[in-house]
């Protein structure tokens, strides 16, 4: 966030003709780049749900692989 909120700080300073930075470039700066927290949010929520769906074949998966071979051909 920092990175963004300095970028839209200088384009704020550079749009209002302004040499110097000043706190208020820097607030509207900050205050932009805030506007991508929701975004940012929503990918976290989906990533967690995509990995909170494939958990269970992931540990079926995993729990066949440490079973010993005469236990799978038994199927139990």
């Amino acid at each position: 966030m920092g990175f963004l909120s300095d970028a839209y700080a200088l384009r704020a300073m550079v749009g209002a003709g302004g040499t110097e930075m000043t706190e208020q470039f820097k607030a509207v700066g900050l205050h932009d780049a805030m506007r991508l927290v929701p975004a940012f949010l929503l990918a976290t929520a989906i990533a967690l749900l995509l990995a909170a769906r494939s958990f269970p074949n992931d540990e079926r998966a995993a729990t066949m692989q440490a079973r010993p071979k005469a236990d799978r051909s038994s199927g139990g």
